[in-house]
């Protein structure tokens, strides 16, 4: 029901000017809006409402992602704007800090309060078959034929099927 809908993304920050400087001048986010409550980036089909808090308590997990083409240049650009890129025990990183994972290559920074965002490259996405619909395809169905469609053959008979189909029958 929601797939014709965009989704908005929330993050939770404590001063709206530094907000502002990462989402604009780092990740490249256009600035929307801001009210006492929120402040809200967008680019594209992506909203992002930055909730306004008295303190963050960052939680150790991805709060926002992108998928993206060519992550090693998307985080050299990105680095280059100053996010910083984490390194996380255990994980083999390469020196960007991106990690290849079994799926794909995913790297992880943070924004001024604190909260885990990132960068990914699945192969599905890069082929582009990451947005089309996992149902199986069917084949196309052909119109039925009607009487009205038939061309006049000498001894032809249209003849209905239970599923709703019309035999041509000669006899």
């Amino acid at each position: 029901m929601l797939t014709t809908f965009r989704l908005n993304g929330f993050v939770r920050i404590t001063d709206p000017k530094r907000a502002r400087r990462f989402y604009e001048e780092v990740l490249g986010l256009n600035f929307e809006y801001e009210n006492p409550y929120v402040t809200v980036f967008s680019r594209g089909h992506t909203q992002i409402i930055a909730q306004r808090v008295d303190e963050v308590v960052p939680i150790a997990a991805t709060v926002l992602g992108w998928e993206v083409r060519g992550i090693e240049k998307v985080v050299s650009a990105l680095r280059d704007r100053g996010a910083v890129f984490e390194r996380y025990e255990g994980m083999q990183q390469d020196d960007l800090g991106i990690w290849k994972s079994p799926a794909g290559k995913v790297a992880w920074f943070k924004d001024p309060d604190g909260n885990i965002v990132s960068v990914s490259e699945h192969a599905a996405a890069a082929t582009g078959r990451a947005s089309r619909s996992r149902r199986p395809r069917t084949a196309q169905r052909r119109k039925p034929r009607t009487a009205s469609s038939q061309r006049s053959r000498p001894n032809t008979r249209l003849q209905p099927t239970p599923r709703g189909k019309i035999l041509t029958r000669r006899g």
